[in-house]
């Protein structure tokens, strides 16, 4: 009885922790480098790997219906997938030789919202642009709960990120108090106790329909954001 206990308490907690990996780096090594990721709806998902070794590391991404095989030199990479709900998708870091070295694996999927600490900085490393047969816009999704001070909110990316025709991606940033949004924001006035949604988004430039699959181009540029303390700015400006 108390082994049944025990095992159902080791899942519980295993279950706990991995859902708060999510928008956090997780250390991998030749012996721990498989994940396996199934979600309740579609949706998109990014995909940083670092690693300091060149030429040892691919990163193997198997969702089902699309999949892709990337070589991993210093300082990494980043990807983004799209996923259909209620599959097994597979990544695997492949080792070519026997090897020590360890690296990081950060992962981010739309449907996970990342609780915001106005102490931290939140950015994505890479300019991205792939084609997929599904077409939705996703967004990453960020909250504030009753902020602790009064911040500035500071976004930046991008700017020059081309995509097609020489077109250049605009600001994917949006935030909503309530049901007051405010799209492509580089500051933002955050208030003491007051609570926010901070979305990004991963566009999708549709294609006209033709015979077989339709591919559509994904893409999201480069991006971060901080929060100044107002009394930070106020102590700069003195």
């Amino acid at each position: 009885m108390k082994k049944i206990i025990y095992i159902y308490l080791l899942i519980i907690s295993f279950d706990e922790i991995f859902s708060l990996k999510f928008g956090e780096e997780i250390p991998f090594d030749i012996n721990n480098n498989e994940f396996e990721l199934t979600f309740n709806e579609a949706g998109a998902i990014l995909v940083e790997v670092t690693f300091n070794t060149p030429n040892i590391l691919k990163l193997n991404m198997d969702f089902r219906t699309i999949n892709g095989k990337f070589q991993v030199n210093p300082p990494g990479i980043g990807k983004l997938f799209v996923f259909k709900p209620n599959l097994v998708n597979k990544l695997i870091l492949e080792y070519s030789s026997p090897s020590n070295e360890k690296g990081t694996i950060w992962m981010l999927p739309t449907t996970y919202e990342v609780g915001i600490k106005l102490n931290q900085t939140y950015e994505w490393k890479y300019n991205i642009i792939n084609s997929f047969i599904l077409s939705d816009v996703y967004h990453l999704s960020y909250s504030i709960n009753k902020a602790e001070k009064d911040a500035i909110l500071e976004f930046k990316y991008d700017n020059n990120m081309k995509i097609e025709n020489n077109l250049v991606a605009p600001n994917p940033s949006k935030i909503c108090q309530g049901e007051i949004c405010k799209n492509g924001i580089t500051t933002y006035n955050i208030k003491k106790g007051e609570s926010y949604k901070i979305n990004i988004a991963i566009n999708v430039i549709k294609k006209p329909k033709g015979i077989g699959p339709t591919f559509n181009t994904y893409y999201i540029p480069s991006f971060s954001f901080h929060f100044i303390y107002e009394e930070e700015k106020n102590g700069k400006k003195k």
